[in-house]
């Protein structure tokens, strides 16, 4: 009898597990895209990535919202500049609870400067609420920390 009730009880439980693992695939996916995207400067993904009430806090403690986001966005666009942007994230871990997820990782930045031949790095703790609403997950709100570079090891 026991081993029936696990067979009903994990039957049940598989189709619950299956959506959490669908969802935070989904988040990931749409994370990528954005992260891909941001890189260009393209206004269409960080149109379709934040929520329309985003709180965000820069690294710098700057906060603002959508509208002043994808004001810098469109901006630097219409600014020619020799730098390119290549951003991906590392140590990510989502955490889904019903129609909200929290969203941390690393960010990794890499910016190269045509004119100078250089490149610099740099990486962040991000930290993002997701809301699931018709259908689609946005960023709700968002905190960046800088992570400081590393000091050199002294003798």
């Amino acid at each position: 009898m026991r081993k029936v009730l696990l067979a009903i009880f994990i039957f049940m439980l598989s189709p619950a597990l299956a959506t959490e693992l669908d969802q935070e695939r989904a988040i990931e996916a749409l994370l990528e895209t954005f992260l891909e995207g941001a890189g260009r400067g393209d206004v269409a993904v960080h149109e379709r990535f934040w929520a329309e009430d985003l709180v965000y806090t820069s690294s710098s403690g700057t906060r603002f919202g959508k509208a002043e986001l994808l004001q810098g966005v469109r901006e630097t666009q219409n600014t020619p500049s020799p730098q390119t942007s290549r951003y991906w994230a590392e140590e990510t871990h989502i955490m889904l609870l019903d129609h909200v997820a929290i969203v941390t990782f690393k960010l990794r930045a890499e910016t190269g400067d045509e004119a100078t031949g250089t490149l610099a790095q740099s990486a962040y703790f991000n930290t993002g609420t997701f809301r699931l609403a018709e259908g689609q997950w946005r960023a709700l709100a968002w905190q960046a920390t800088r992570i400081p570079a590393a000091e050199p090891a002294s003798d």
